[in-house]
């Protein structure tokens, strides 16, 4: 189990590709941009899984996994901007803790809404099935978001070093 978190944590420094820019960013960041991987990872799984069992597949439901790619970019722009200028440092672990975890939860909610709205301007008016689709979606994910928020919350006061 460890083995596969030190993978996990090595894949996604690679995926930031740029060893300099990880030298430069803080702790926090990194951690928060971890967090993201995971995120976005059981989004596409979310919704995959969604797309083929609530909406059966069918050559109309395909527009729903458009919201990724924006999401995703704003997940990981608010995600940079959180990690490195809230003062995470100055604030006791507890306070590090439920920030953390506010602050991961509020990048979901806003990447995902922002994500369908971007997904509702490229192909005009939704039905009223992508609406409920994503109340779904995110009545199901938030459980899982919250998890993942509070182990970065825990990872988060944690740290002793920034």
């Amino acid at each position: 189990m460890i083995y596969l978190c030190k993978k996990l944590i090595h894949h996604s420094l690679l995926v930031i590709n740029h060893w300099s820019l990880v030298i430069i960013m803080k702790r926090s960041t990194i951690y928060l941009f971890i967090a993201l991987h995971i995120e976005v990872a059981l989004i596409f799984a979310g919704l995959t899984l969604l797309l083929f069992t609530y909406l059966r597949g069918e050559p109309g439901s395909i527009p729903i996994m458009t919201n990724i790619l924006p999401a995703s970019l704003i997940s990981f722009s608010l995600g940079y901007l959180a990690g490195e200028y809230l003062p995470w440092a100055k604030l006791p672990p507890w306070a590090r803790f439920w920030l953390g975890l506010g602050v991961f939860y509020a990048i979901f909610v806003i990447s995902s809404l922002l994500g369908f709205y971007v997904m509702g301007l490229i192909y005009g008016n939704l039905s009223d099935d992508y609406w409920r689709l994503f109340y779904v979606f995110f009545l199901f994910t938030s459980i899982l978001i919250l998890l993942i928020g509070c182990v970065l919350g825990t990872a988060l006061s944690r740290l002793r070093k920034f």
